[in-house]
Formats: structure tokens, sequence, C-alpha cells
């Protein structure tokens, strides 16, 4: 037995007999660390009887085109290089590649799909002293702009051109986080309240994060299990549906032309009249460069559309912006260099029916001193206007 001499101070009292000073409340990580998945959930989820969920999207004919040979002053049929969208009596103009100028007023006479090209009456704007464009040559990839249709007096209806309807397709992912204690664990008396509670609290915001990310990045896959050789489906995210992905090639900077560039192509495609504020989810590379050239433009402000998750409020010439900090994924080196712009109302929460978000318990074996319990959902993303979305890269 260890012995001491004079009086008794703190560091001569065993440390087993001591009470710790220990708070019951144990710190937790915000559990708003997965917005995207919240606001998600909150504005638009759905059920699939399948573990394939599908949808349609159609399109308005207005597409882009460049003519893939030079056009000679005298030339009237023309290379392009897509003539899909086109029909006799379209009136058509380039914007030469080179010059920058607007080359002479065109009347499609014919169309050759099979060809990709048109036949056209050149300068019709300077038919008969009238005074217009005479016919000028163009540069090899200019780009082609059909300003409306004529039709002549008392002739017949225009051709037929329609869009056919896309199909879309994704998979629901099964998602599975476990968590367990011993009997003897879940009786002990621990400061922050017994461990099952603590862990099914702290295991439901793993949960939602393996899922935020797969939401975000995913790739559409469906194979066997390697192991059980049982069916296997992951579900595709945003960022692999996204046609409109701007990269800065800057040097790894952010500076407000390009920043600008990425917002005029997020508001480039938009559902209706009034999508007019989207959101973008990013880091703190992206936050901290637009505070260096935007910061008297935004200001901190909750926006009841956004469920609680304070929002920076952008306003630009091309529609409101509601910028979201992300640091859980946006500031990992995998994707400090991107951000996403979203527009909800273009996206849906698929999961599988009766099988949405559900905590499983004692789900251990039978004779097992201890419960197991887990997380499960089976969902996936639907994106069914992806052109009304856009990506960063920071290069």
């Amino acid at each position: 037995m260890p012995t001491f001499r004079g009086y008794t101070a703190t560091d001569t009292i065993t440390s087993k007999r001591q009470v710790i000073d220990m708070s019951e409340q144990i710190a937790m990580l915000n559990a708003k660390e997965t917005p995207f998945t919240l606001i998600l959930k909150k504005i638009s989820k759905s059920s699939s009887h399948n573990y394939k969920f599908e949808w349609m999207q159609d399109y308005l004919l207005d597409k882009d085109a460049q003519n893939t040979v030079a056009i000679a002053v005298a030339d009237t049929t023309l290379t392009l290089s897509d003539v899909s969208f086109l029909k006799p009596n379209d009136v058509i103009s380039f914007k030469d590649a080179g010059s920058g100028a607007f080359s002479d007023i065109m009347l499609i006479k014919s169309v050759n799909v099979g060809a990709n090209q048109i036949d056209v009456v050149r300068g019709i704007g300077a038919l008969n002293l009238e005074g217009g464009t005479p016919p000028q040559a163009v540069t090899v990839n200019s780009d082609l702009a059909v300003l409306g249709n004529a039709f002549d007096e008392g002739g017949v209806s225009a051709v037929i051109i329609s869009a056919q309807e896309s199909s879309f397709y994704n998979y629901t992912q099964f998602f599975r986080t476990s968590f367990g204690a011993t009997g003897r664990a879940d009786k002990t008396k621990l400061y922050g309240g017994k461990i099952t509670d603590w862990e099914r609290k702290k295991k439901g915001i793993t949960h939602a994060k393996e899922m935020e990310l797969a939401f975000l990045f995913g790739e559409r896959s469906k194979f066997q299990d390697p192991n059980t050789n049982n069916l296997v489906t992951t579900t595709q995210g945003l960022w692999k549906f996204l046609t409109n992905i701007h990269s800065t090639s800057n040097g790894g900077v952010l500076d407000e032309a390009n920043w600008d560039a990425f917002i005029e192509l997020l508001f480039t495609d938009n559902l209706d009249e009034g999508s007019n504020t989207k959101t973008v989810f990013c880091g703190s590379q992206v936050i901290s460069a637009i505070q260096g050239f935007a910061k008297p433009y935004m200001r901190l402000q909750p926006v009841p559309t956004t469920y609680g998750i304070d929002v920076m409020s952008y306003v630009s010439p091309f529609g409101k912006v509601n910028l979201v900090y992300h640091p859980k994924v946006f500031n990992l080196p995998l994707y400090a260099n991107r951000a996403i712009g979203v527009d909800f109302r273009s996206l849906k929460y698929r999961f599988l029916e009766g099988r949405d978000t559900k905590l499983f318990t004692n789900i251990q074996e039978n004779d097992r001193d201890a419960e197991k319990d887990e997380y499960r959902t089976d969902a996936g993303l639907q994106v069914t206007t992806p052109e009304v979305n856009a990506g960063l890269i920071i290069d």
C-alpha cells in the first residue's frame, strides 16, 4: 500500500475515487450535414413499384448548328452539322466565326437530312433592290440562326417536324447502416444517455451522409454481388446527369468572369417563367472566391424553401442564386474544385414502395446477448430536365 507524508492534496487522491466532471451532453456535429437530400426529400418525393424507374422528356426544336464547310459567295448548297430541325421556307443567317459579322439572309428551298445539306436562295434581303445584305462568304463553323419562316401567298402549309420524346431511367440503391451494443453495454449508465439511443442518432446522420454523396456524384450500375451473387443496383447522381458543365481553365482560380459564365449557363434553360431562383451547393474555395468579388451583392438570410438551412442570397442579372455552403462534400479533396447549381423542381426523390428510410431494431440472432439495429433505405434520384441544372469545375 503506497504512503505519503503531509496534507492530503488532489494529486494524492487516487483517480478512481475522484468524480469526473463530465457533461451530460455529448457534442454532435450538426445533423444538417446533408442539405441536398434534406431539401430534395422535402420538395419532391414519390414511390416506385420497381427498383428501375423511368420517365419521359420532351424537347422544343431550338437546336444549334454550324456550317461544316466554308460557304463561298456563289454557293447555294450548304453543308451543316445538323439539319434535322430545319424545313423549307425557314429564313436563316450565319454569324461569321472569323469576323463576327452577320451573313446575308437566306431562304431554305429544300432539306437533305441524310447528307446534312440544305439548298437555299442567297441574299433575299437584296433581291429586287430592297437594299439588304448581298451574298457573303461565311467561314467554316459559323453559328446558324433561324429567323422564323416566310411562305408564298396562296401556297401550301409547312412541312411537319416534331421532336420525339426521350426515355430516361435510374435505379434505386439499397443503403444499409448497421450498429449495435451488447446487453451489458446497453444497461450500463453512461454520460449522454443509453449507448443504443446515442448510436441511433449518430448512425442516422451517417446513413444520410452516404445517401447525400450517392445522390450528388453516384453512377448508375447493375451487377451481381461477388460474394452472394445477389443483384446490386446503384443510383446515378445529379453530376452524371448534367449536360451543362463550365470549366474555368484559369489556373485553379475562380474569378468573376468565370462565375458569371457559370451562372449564365445555369439560367440558360428554365422549366418556366417562374424559374428565376436556383440553389448552388459549394465548398470554401467557391465561397471565398465569390466573397472576394461579389461581397456587396451577398447577404446571409433564412429562406423558407431551404427548410432552415443557412443560405447566402446572391442576385445576378440572370436570376437569384441561393448559395449553400456544403463543406462535408465540397471540401473533400475529390470535390473541392466543384460546385453544382440546382433547380429542385427538376429533381425527385424516388423510393421503392414500402422501403423509404426506416430503422429496423433487434435484427440480431435469437441467442445473441446484444441488440443490432439497422437503418435501411432503397431509393434513387430522378432528374427530369438536366438542362436546367449546371456544374462548375475550377481548373
